[in-house]
């Protein structure tokens, strides 16, 4: 009965039932939207709204890897990023991107592996857009995914000097020190070089 209901409906009246199921869920669930974002992401999708439903497809990501669904995670991520592509060339839409390739980077750390070809895209890219639109937070995180990447691919002269560029960002932006795990990972390397 709800299929055939549904396909009697005309493509703008569905458009516009999606669009109040979103606007309405969003409404009701103003003070806690995490478990709600798929759905209103996919609300905004099918109203044909992809600038709605953009954000709340990453926070929908980031929900995900919060409870260690990676694939779901990467789904909501990657349906975030083929939304991107029906907008124009923005500051906004560079922005939105560098939060979702920075969600898929992680996601892609686990499922794929710290070397995959995935992971050094995504890394590449959202570096790319730091240049453009990112804070140094967005830097930092993005330059501490490519100290891991270089040191499992072996290019250890190349993860020293992201290193130093992280400690760098984190210093001058932050006012702290990066994580504990990067100095850690800076030990290994040089000892592996042989700089003691």
């Amino acid at each position: 009965l709800r299929e055939v209901a549904y396909g009697e409906t005309s493509a703008p009246q569905r458009r516009r039932l999606h669009r109040r199921v979103a606007e309405a869920l969003v409404s009701v669930h103003e003070s806690d939207l995490d478990p709600f974002s798929a759905e209103i992401a996919a609300h905004y999708e099918s109203a044909g709204l992809p600038e709605q439903a953009i954000p709340h497809c990453r926070r929908a990501a980031v929900v995900a890897l919060g409870v260690y669904a990676h694939d779901a995670a990467m789904a909501l991520a990657g349906r975030g990023l083929s939304l991107l592509q029906a907008l124009p060339a923005s500051a906004r839409r560079d922005g939105w991107e560098l939060d979702l390739q920075l969600v898929l980077a992680p996601a892609y750390r686990v499922t794929r592996g710290w070397a995959a070809p995935e992971l050094g895209s995504v890394l590449d890219r959202a570096l790319a857009l730091c240049d453009r639109v990112g804070t140094p937070a967005h830097r930092a995180q993005s330059l501490y995914g490519m100290q891991s990447r270089y040191i499992v691919e072996g290019r250890l002269e190349k993860s020293a000097l992201v290193t130093d560029e992280m400690v760098r960002v984190f210093r001058e932006t932050q006012g702290s020190e990066p994580p504990r795990s990067a100095f850690a990972m800076l030990a290994g390397v040089r000892l592996q070089m042989g700089r003691f």
